[in-house]
């Protein structure tokens, strides 16, 4: 499309995703929540902050800091190391390693981020323009989408604009 430049789509549907299958049954007689697995490896992963804040008020200076659990990314370097994290619960007497509560991890591809235009999954593809005003341009990007859109019939509820 003449004019039409950095064009991408903005929500990537192939980003490799790594895929845990909890197995309920051994957490349930293991005493873990499915609440549980999940925060202990947000923490690994990422860190506490996302989901149990706390702060630290530094009283001389009246900032106040994040204070959260994380580990540091050296150590999570192999699917050993994500196997063997402790995981523990409210109901839990001692922690229990992630590999006797999961299915041998494996590689997918997901999309990272979803967006939505009231309930409906939207794909949003951005462009700069560069040579051409910005009118042009999406005039030309609306004619495209419309011919797109006959020659493919979108399934039952889809819409192309």
């Amino acid at each position: 499309m003449p004019g039409a430049v950095d064009v991408r789509v903005q929500q990537p549907i192939d980003y490799p995703t790594l895929k845990i299958n909890l197995n309920r049954n051994k957490m349930a007689l293991s005493g873990i929540l499915q609440e549980d697995a999940t925060k202990n490896l947000m923490s690994m992963l990422n860190s506490s902050t996302s989901f149990d804040p706390s702060f630290w008020l530094d009283h001389k200076s009246g900032n106040h800091y994040f204070v959260g659990v994380t580990y540091k990314e050296k150590d999570i370097d192999s699917f050993d190391s994500l196997r063997t994290v402790p995981v523990s619960g409210e109901h839990t007497m001692a922690p229990i390693q992630l590999q006797n509560l999961v299915s041998e991890p494996t590689i997918e591809k997901s999309a990272v981020e979803v967006c939505h235009l009231a309930l409906a999954r939207v794909v949003d593809i951005y462009a700069n323009v560069e040579g051409r005003d910005i009118g042009s341009v999406s005039q030309d990007i609306e004619r495209v989408l419309d011919e797109w859109g006959k020659r493919n019939k979108p399934s039952a509820g889809s819409t192309v604009r």
